[in-house]
């Protein structure tokens, strides 16, 4: 039962295996050393989840659920390592073959969900005359994995199981096409019809970049390079056309799109669902669309005054330069006087001496001790362990002893993509049936620029920011105690997964905590609370409008797997005209052609509103007044961090606040 967020503790693949006392090899997983074992290990795998299928037999016992995780635990823990080596370990072949065991795992976990026995031993144990005397995280764990079966369609007919898992294979055919064609595109480029009198009007940066040829530049697809040159051109035509361009430019994914909505309508109808999204939200903390629905609008109901006012400073910075008399603030304007303002206003806060890496590890450091009473300390990893010199291993501790490990894997590097950073589970708590605590293990992925053999590379503040985020989330994964993998850490829904990291995300703009660790590298003083002061003026600047382009986006989510069967190009032109286009020009904007979120959160890209919200609510409750305070610290680790997805979301947050959970 693979989750989006998954990863699982790791025991040996076979007792009787000739493996099972293998030395450990990469991420700590035992025997794997290169891209042959990966077949051998994938083979172990199966054979133990048939047997295990094959034995499982429908008793009211709750060591079933034992034996359930153990399946879930081995299934995670290959395919989350091979997910994280697929995209950073150096070897070509072994990333390659790294990604096609997770394409076969895929197929084992079908297969699986394809399992009456998997149903028949979960009811028998919901059935149990000892039902009330389950804990609550056995109770948890039992409703949870029937649940799974019933979205997967373990309940129906066979003919109507196979169809399902039919149309789930066909899901996973669409991702692919949807991410090639955004690779395909994203190295194409357009002729965009430029005079020479704007092109001499263009930074030099920007002529050197992409020269004139025959009246047009070349510019590529790719978001970055379009985004570049929106920034900084003065001539609104040449925005339109290139903002134009690269919206048109992935069209091939539009059918990809209609066909996915088509396909999880076919899932949630089998299903006994009238729409993909109450399929998917069922589980969820939202539980209903119609709740989502009241979430954005509230959202930006709140922000209206707010993104008013930044139109109206937009809109005033792009009359100083326009012909027209009354000129009408487009989306394509919004890059480039959105960063002339930005720096304007605060073009000379330098923060990357203040930020070393040193600095910043640091600071994790004393993130993870004053709030949580863990140290964060580096060891040895053994010989293979680590897929590049420059992975460091951490381990996280207590006086009581290891509580995890973390690897970070921070700069760029080649053939290591240059994308957001990530968390990644490699293992994660489990106590279930075994006789020693399994210890969850997870990497921190990022791609800083700089050189990893000199501690003093500054980063900017964003990537602090980012770095604090998704050190969140590793905390999540290691602090958690869970009796099973599948409830650990970070493997809850999705919209309470990215609380955590959305809070601890938030001491990047707290200068109490930053001054701890934030020295200058030349100087050593610490960073001025000015400069914090700053920063956060920056963040807010524009959030409004930033918050927008979300909120379109996480209605369009709810509207393509809802009842609506309108083409998705109308769709999206209803949640940009409700969400953008009353405050400014929208035209031709087709961001859902590259939007892979609808695959991996289909129904679910509301999250990141929702956490963010929630995420808020607890930090005036918890840390406002005092963002270092150790006792908040504690309840947030004990009454939320330490049971993952064992206890409902809902319980987490009231324990925490001390009162039920609501909006504000």
């Amino acid at each position: 039962q693979r989750r989006v967020h998954g990863g699982a503790a790791r025991r040996h693949f076979s007792t009787s295996s000739s493996r099972a006392a293998a030395a450990p090899g990469l991420c700590g997983v035992p025997g794997l050393f290169g891209v042959k074992d990966f077949k051998y290990l994938l083979d172990e795998l199966l054979t133990f989840c048939r047997e295990e299928l094959r034995g499982l037999q429908p008793v009211p016992e709750v060591g079933t659920l034992a034996k359930l995780d153990e399946i879930s635990d081995r299934i995670c823990t290959l395919a989350d390592t091979c997910q994280l080596l697929a995209v950073v370990h150096p070897d070509t072949k072994l990333r390659q073959a790294a990604e096609q065991v997770c394409i076969k795992v895929e197929g084992c976990v079908a297969e699986i969900n394809s399992s009456p026995e998997l149903i028949r031993a979960l009811q028998a144990v919901r059935n149990s005359q000892s039902w009330e005397q389950f804990s609550e995280e056995e109770k948890r764990m039992t409703t949870t994995l029937l649940d799974d079966c019933m979205k997967n369609g373990l309940h129906l007919p066979d003919s109507a199981r196979a169809r399902f898992k039919s149309l789930t294979e066909e899901i996973h055919t669409l991702h692919y096409s949807y991410l090639g064609n955004i690779e395909s595109c994203s190295n194409s480029y357009a002729q965009i019809p430029c005079s020479k009198a704007v092109y001499q009007r263009l930074p030099q940066a920007v002529r050197s970049s992409f020269p004139l040829r025959g009246g047009a530049l070349n510019v590529d697809h790719d978001p970055t390079v379009s985004q570049y040159i929106l920034r900084w051109t003065s001539d609104e035509d040449l925005r339109h056309a290139v903002w134009t361009s690269f919206e048109a430019s992935c069209s091939q994914n539009i059918q990809v799109v209609d066909q996915l909505a088509s396909v999880r309508k076919q899932i949630a109808t089998l299903a006994g669902f009238p729409s993909y999204a109450h399929y998917r939200l069922k589980s969820m903390m939202a539980a209903t669309p119609e709740t989502v629905f009241k979430l954005l609008d509230n959202t930006a109901e709140n922000l209206h005054d707010k993104i008013r006012a930044e139109v109206a400073l937009l809109q005033a910075r792009k009359a100083t330069e326009s012909t027209a008399s009354s000129p009408v603030l487009a989306a394509w304007d919004l890059p480039r006087y959105m960063e002339e303002l930005r720096l304007e206003k605060f073009g000379n806060t330098i923060t990357r001496p203040y930020f070393s890496i040193a600095n910043c590890v640091n600071g994790l450091r004393l993130l993870a001790s004053t709030l949580f009473e863990v140290a964060l300390q580096p060891v040895e990893a053994r010989p293979g362990e680590v897929w590049h010199p420059h992975v460091r291993k951490y381990c996280v501790s207590d006086a009581n002893g290891p509580r995890g490990y973390i690897y970070t894997d921070l700069f760029t590097r080649p053939n290591k993509p240059q994308s957001a950073a990530t968390h990644y589970n490699v293992r994660c708590s489990r106590r279930a049936g075994i006789a020693e605590p399994q210890l969850p293990v997870c990497a921190l992925v990022c791609s800083f620029e700089g050189d990893p053999g000199q501690d003093d590379n500054g980063l900017s503040h964003d990537e602090v920011t980012v770095l604090l985020h998704e050190f969140g989330h590793a905390l999540n994964t290691v602090l958690s105690t869970t009796a099973y993998s599948h409830l650990s850490g970070t493997r809850g829904c999705t919209d309470f997964a990215e609380i955590p990291s959305m809070l601890i995300e938030r001491l990047a703009y707290e200068h109490r905590f930053l001054s701890l660790f934030a020295h200058h590298q030349t100087t050593g003083e610490p960073i001025p609370e000015a400069v914090v002061r700053d920063l956060k003026e920056v963040k807010h600047m524009f959030s409004g409008i930033d918050t927008m382009n979300n909120l379109s986006l996480s209605y369009f989510d709810q509207l393509i797997h809802g009842p609506d069967s309108r083409p998705s190009t109308e769709l999206i032109a209803e949640a940009r005209a409700r969400y953008i286009g009353k405050y400014v020009a929208d035209e031709k904007s087709a961001p859902h052609t590259r939007f892979p979120y609808l695959f991996n959160y289909g129904a679910t890209y509301y999250s990141y509103t929702w956490c963010e919200r929630a995420s808020g609510i607890l930090w005036d409750a918890m840390f406002r007044q005092d963002c270092l305070n150790l006792d908040s610290g504690r309840r947030l680790a004990n009454e939320l961090l330490r049971y993952g997805n064992a206890r409902t979301p809902f319980s987490a947050l009231r324990a925490c606040l001390g009162r039920d959970f609501e909006w504000r």
